[in-house]
């Protein structure tokens, strides 16, 4: 799991001890951490602006994501622009609450581009096992199911775009993940090599088009992110 909390811990220690230096009174921020995904295939790269300040100085690319950054708690303005010449593609006022985690995902075609906020909160994985989810961001894939290779039953299935599985247990072990599109395509493609680690919280984010229109690339693809 990405320590969030650690480096929120560090942060505050950072602005209590110049507010010290400078005035001997301490005005700890309360702090959240939030995450954001590049999602939206047809999407060129982006400039991320929060509050009207740009915080990347090289392209949002699709698919990159960052670690959590440490923003106070409270209402905020998320923008993003196209990195080569300023257009506007979305903006959103979003609330963010005191020591949670987030994740911020750019996501649908580049029409409809809009903003997912997805709470991270879970409580950790029992012993010996591992937590995962499932995010559904194909815009234009009707319903996507994904199991473990080898097991019987879905791990995840009827994922309709936007739908948000919450975290669930899973045993650690090193998986072959099938994904097949219900629908559409029909398509059905494997994942190698997918290690799940004991104590951790992973994501599967399924990204892409279905079936790409002409003149477009970005096809269906499945991945897992450690949180």
């Amino acid at each position: 799991m990405k320590n969030w909390y650690v480096m929120l811990g560090g942060l505050l220690l950072t602005v209590w001890m110049t507010a010290c230096l400078k005035n001997d009174t301490p005005e700890p921020q309360a702090l959240a951490g939030v995450s954001i995904y590049h999602s939206a295939p047809d999407t060129p790269d982006l400039n991320v602006i929060i509050d009207l300040e740009v915080i990347n100085t090289q392209a949002f690319r699709y698919k990159n994501y960052s670690d959590y950054l440490p923003i106070s708690a409270g209402d905020h303005n998320f923008r993003f622009n196209d990195f080569s010449n300023g257009t506007n593609y979305v903006s959103s006022d979003l609330t963010v609450e005191v020591n949670k985690a987030y994740s911020l995902y750019v996501i649908n075609t580049l029409s409809k581009v809009e903003l997912l906020l997805v709470s991270d909160a879970s409580e950790f994985p029992s012993s010996g096992n591992a937590k995962i989810r499932c995010l559904q961001l194909s815009p234009d894939a009707p319903q996507v199911e994904i199991k473990w290779v080898g097991e019987p039953s879905p791990l995840f299935s009827g994922l309709n775009f936007k739908t948000v599985v919450d975290f669930k247990e899973v045993v650690v072990n090193t998986y072959s993940m099938e994904v097949k599109v219900v629908g559409g395509t029909g398509q059905t493609f494997i994942v190698p090599n997918v290690e799940i680690k004991e104590g951790m919280l992973f994501t599967i984010l399924i990204e892409g088009f279905d079936n790409p229109a002409s003149g477009t690339s970005n096809p269906l693809t499945a991945r897992v992110i450690s949180n």
